[in-house]
């Protein structure tokens, strides 16, 4: 080392002296991705390894990367196995840790108009009910972007018996159905059924 330079600070553990909301801010920067809409390019990565530094690391910065960041459902699985980004591998454990599977409450799943669900409607309310954020992306083909026929899409209606969503979106190619969509987000933002406020 050239004389008058000193070797880095090593101390063990340095991060941790830091204040919890700073360290709470560090993890969010890190582990926070955009909403899967805004990604203009592939992100490959992410920054989870922080996790498994140390344990007070994996106990700080869990629930950061679980509860705050929004998940892709998988088109058949659902929540079982939930994508962070579309270039990402999925969480394969998610339902086999109940402490994971506590964590992750927000979601988008993206909903084909010109392919049979690979779900059923009773799935739909088992998976997404009771979660702090649903968002319900309508996709169709630009060749069929026209106004749907009459009714509301029977893929879109797989999602009338999910209930106890604190926050519901219906987005994406609603031309034709707006009305239904956003009587679709009041209806899954309404308590569980048996349950009044």
């Amino acid at each position: 080392m050239a004389a008058g330079l000193s070797e880095p600070s090593r101390l063990p553990g340095s991060f941790l002296l830091l204040p919890c909301e700073l360290r709470l801010k560090i993890y969010r920067n890190l582990l926070l991705e955009p909403p899967s809409t805004d990604q203009k390019c592939p992100r490959a990565h992410s920054s989870a390894a922080i996790l498994r530094t140390n344990r007070q690391i994996y106990s700080e910065a869990m629930p950061v990367l679980y509860s705050e960041n929004e998940f892709l459902a998988h088109e058949s699985m659902l929540t079982s196995w939930p994508r962070l980004t579309r270039f990402l591998e999925p969480v394969r454990y998610a339902e086999s840790s109940p402490m994971i599977r506590t964590l992750l409450t927000r979601f988008r799943i993206r909903l084909r108009l010109d392919v049979d669900p690979r779900f059923t409607a009773s799935e739909a309310a088992t998976h997404f009910s009771g979660r702090y954020e649903v968002v319900v992306e309508v996709l169709r083909p630009s060749w069929r972007s026209g106004p749907l026929g009459t009714g509301p899409p029977e893929n879109l209606r797989l999602f009338e018996g999910v209930r106890g969503v604190r926050r519901a979106r219906v987005e994406g190619s609603l031309g034709g159905i707006k009305d239904y969509a956003h009587w679709l987000q009041g209806l899954m933002m309404s308590p569980p059924k048996g349950v009044d406020h």
